[in-house]
């Protein structure tokens, strides 16, 4: 009789990387160099990002550009926007993600580790499924991934570069991980139907399958209530700056509230297993495995 299969859970941001950290720094360097082609304070640009995210739900919306209500007032034609602004915009944006889009300390490792393990290994992102595969494709870590559940990809609009248009087409952004299920907006974690129907699927053991997150309220919550096994990244909830977590404030549609729950700050829930460096699952994934063979 073969044993059932080990596997991971992993939440991306905030776990296996720090998405404030390069997400802030990355949003302020678009709205500088829209600044500075267009001469709008950067205040009111943040104001009309924000309008589009919360039309969103969504502060990665991709083609938030274009939608942005300034045009309104500005003597732009659709291509001026499009090679223009929108080129401008893509640049800095990709320019500050390159720099400070970097995984935590030992993270390659461990994936590496759980692969020569056997051990699956899942995502389960609320990250919209194109920028979630792009992050993971970008930092060369999408080989290790068994499969993913992700927000839907954006809606697609009219107005994009040619070029962007062109890889889409080609599939140019898609990771090489081979199984991806897009949920929406009320599917998001905690809610714990996307990750049951996962465990169905994969037939997979709830005593050898280990749920890792850096948010109490919505990545441990949820591993307790389906039953498996919860390791909370504790060092997550610490691995971002003020400044960048006051810039995901000032643009987001949640509440300050949801902001803080989604950076896993909370003091009610308590943790089968907490980390302060992802290699530290070796520990406890080891561990359960040896007490599994003394008991065989």
């Amino acid at each position: 009789m073969t044993d059932s299969k080990r596997a991971v859970i992993l939440d991306l941001d905030g776990t296996l990387y720090s998405w404030v950290d390069y997400y802030g720094p990355s949003f302020r360097a678009m709205v500088h160099a829209l600044n500075k082609i267009l001469d709008i304070s950067e205040e009111k640009l943040i104001q009309s990002f924000k309008k589009v995210y919360e039309k969103h739900n969504s502060v990665e919306y991709a083609f938030s550009v274009q939608e942005l209500d300034i045009w309104n007032e500005l003597n732009w034609s659709e291509e001026q926007i499009r090679d223009i602004a929108i080129k401008a915009a893509r640049g800095a944006f990709r320019i500050a993600r390159k720099k400070n889009l970097k995984l935590f300390k030992g993270v390659r490792e461990t994936l590496e580790w759980l692969k020569y393990e056997d051990i699956f290994i899942f995502a389960f992102t609320d990250a919209p499924s194109f920028q979630a595969e792009m992050r993971l494709k970008a930092l060369r870590i999408d080989k290790y991934f068994s499969g993913m559940i992700c927000l839907q990809l954006d809606h697609i609009p009219d107005l994009i570069p040619t070029d962007v248009e062109e890889k889409i087409t080609e599939v140019y952004y898609r990771s090489k991980i081979p199984y991806k299920s897009e949920i929406n907006h009320s599917d998001l974690k905690p809610n714990s139907e996307p990750l049951i129907r996962l465990i169905n699927k994969e037939g997979l053991e709830k005593k050898r399958t280990y749920l890792i997150g850096d948010s109490l309220e919505k990545d441990i919550i949820l591993a307790k209530e389906i039953g498996i096994i919860d390791i909370w990244a504790e060092y997550g909830k610490k691995a971002y700056s003020k400044k960048n977590l006051e810039t995901i404030i000032k643009i987001t549609p949640w509440k300050k509230e949801d902001v803080k729950k989604s950076v896993g700050i909370s003091n009610d829930i308590e943790p089968s297993y907490t980390i302060n460096e992802f290699s530290e699952i070796k520990n406890i994934i080891g561990s359960v495995k040896f007490v599994q063979l003394e008991l065989t």
